[in-house]
């Protein structure tokens, strides 16, 4: 998009514009990707034609048209058909005479591309691609089959683990610049954000704490913005005006260090729920479903209070949510959650109105995540809806003394599924390595004998997109570990060059890196581990 300097009062005029602009781009770019999926096509110079079609072209510093000079040569590889058009019309005519598919000749008929990539890079990035094919395909078919937002995180994760473009001359490019216009328009659902190095982009990203967070951070705190502030997409939110959001960032994360942001009394604490004691309840509602919701809500009120999470309910009558987790994965995001004795549709339907309209009317919605918590594991037809529109989905197991899904709680700690999956796997390998070598046979036991590398353990819990952030997941297993008086399982988890831990092992779960030949061996002569996790 344009970088943000025109005057105030034509705002109104060029904003609603560009944002068809991209919407065009985005239906020429999605017709023309089917193309390539049906047909197997994986050619980098097709991959590097479709990041064009995202391109604009300027002149005395105005936005040209770009049909010559961009449209017409992506076509051409695209299409595998030479062009002799010259500008738009003379552009659809010969489409039409080629027998050119309906929904590509509509999609040309208008001005598409709305990103100035740099011009240094425009040519060389096709030797990028080249160099890099499948994991680029990978990132653009995970985009384009995206059923929810978890689907669309992959892709962004595949284009953070991509090297740089490089040029000679002058600083590398980093890939997201080239990849995520394209991701954008490729998502069906369009809630792929567009991550690059424009200063609206930047500007955002410090706003929401995460101008040196990874490529998948920034997509999580760009997606929770969509459906925000009248933005109803991820194109939508690249060509919004930043007073338009001001609303949903506040000034949380603009506080000083240490300083108590006062919220004005909208909420208060959760308290255990009586049977009786019920402010707000549809006429319909079955008493079944009305003892289920209540015994919900103190079991929700229960975990949180072993977890030392705070969590509040809603007094005001236009904002009744039923519970908002503080901070709920030690950050200062917190987690709006609707209760729903049941995951029919129309159940889900409400959910999602209701924790839109409750999380508009909170201090910070910008730092409010949603989900809808169930009684048991729903069906796949829920999950794929809520996930469709960016709630994670959670479940109480069948005794209520967990939390399953999307977020793990459990007795005294909150975890995420990645963590769990890399609790599982070092658990596995404590036993593997222990049947293997037993300690109480060897004198003076060997760290290294017992440690496993990150990625090797990534790959073992199935989680290998998490390896360039695992110390963020190891660390909730260092505090599930603590909370149980245990020694740290994620001491066995290393860097596979240096053969230590990373930085992040220091403090999580108050273990300290000094200790850390301790507390391997005291983890590997620990046989008081469960058999699953956590």
């Amino acid at each position: 998009m344009l970088d943000d300097d025109n005057d105030g009062e034509h705002i109104e005029d060029w904003r609603p514009i560009w944002l068809e602009r991209e919407r065009a781009t985005a239906r020429l770019i999605q017709r023309c990707f089917k193309l390539l999926m049906d047909g197997h096509e994986t050619a980098p110079e097709k991959l590097h034609a479709l990041c064009k079609l995202t391109w604009i072209t300027k002149g005395n510093g105005e936005v040209a048209d770009n049909t010559r000079s961009v449209v017409i040569p992506a076509l051409e590889v695209l299409l595998h058909d030479e062009l002799s058009a010259t500008d738009k019309p003379s552009l659809r005519k010969e489409l039409l005479e080629a027998n050119t598919p309906t929904e590509i000749i509509e999609a040309t008929g208008h001005d598409v591309g709305f990103v100035n990539f740099y011009s240094a890079f425009r040519n060389t990035s096709q030797k990028w691609i080249a160099a890099n094919r499948d994991a680029v395909w990978n990132a653009l078919s995970t985009a384009a089959t995206a059923r929810n937002d978890a689907d669309a995180q992959r892709a962004y994760r595949i284009v953070d683990k991509l090297p740089s473009l490089p040029r000679r001359n002058g600083g590398d490019l980093p890939a997201f610049n080239l990849l995520t216009p394209v991701l954008a328009c490729l998502d069906p659902r369009e809630r792929s954000p567009v991550i690059n190095s424009r200063e609206a982009v930047k500007h955002r990203l410090r706003r929401l704490g995460l101008a040196h967070g990874t490529l998948v951070e920034q997509f999580d705190g760009l997606v929770n913005l969509i459906n925000q502030a009248g933005l109803d997409g991820a194109l939508a939110l690249d060509t919004a005006a930043d007073d338009a959001l001001e609303a949903a960032f506040q000034a949380r994360r603009a506080m000083p260090e240490g300083v108590v942001v006062q919220r004005p009394a909208t909420s208060r604490s959760l308290g255990p729920r009586q049977d009786e004691d019920i402010e707000f309840l549809r006429a319909e509602v079955l008493e079944q479903h009305r003892l289920l919701h209540n015994k919900m809500t103190n079991a929700l009120l229960g975990l949180c209070q072993r977890a030392g999470l705070p969590v509040d309910e809603g007094r005001e009558k236009s904002n009744l949510f039923d519970a908002l987790l503080r901070h709920y994965m030690g950050t200062e995001r917190d987690l709006l959650v609707e209760l729903k004795t049941s995951h029919a549709p129309a159940f889900c339907r409400l959910a999602v109105g209701q924790l839109l309209d409750y999380r508009r009317q909170l201090d910070g919605p910008a730092f409010t995540d949603i989900a809808v918590l169930f009684p048991e594991p729903p069906d796949q037809h829920a999950k794929d809806f809520l996930g469709f529109v960016g709630a994670k989905v959670v479940w109480f197991s069948q005794d209520m003394a967990r939390i399953e899904g999307d977020v793990i709680l459990k007795g005294a700690i909150m975890m995420r599924a990645e963590a769990v999956k890399l609790g599982q796997a070092l658990l596995d390998h404590h036993q593997a390595a222990t049947a293997s070598l037993p300690p109480h046979s060897v004198k003076r036991l060997l760290p290294g004998k017992y440690t496993i590398p990150y990625a090797r353990l990534c790959e073992q819990a199935g989680v290998p997109h998490v390896l360039r952030t695992v110390g963020s997941f190891l660390g909730e297993v260092a505090e599930w570990c603590a909370s149980r008086g245990y020694p740290p399982l994620n001491s066995l988890a290393v860097n596979g060059t240096t053969r230590l831990p990373g930085d992040g092992y220091d403090g999580a779960g108050g273990f300290h890196i000094v200790n850390w030949p301790a507390n391997v061996e005291q983890c590997i002569r620990f046989t008081g581990y469960p058999a699953t996790f956590p």
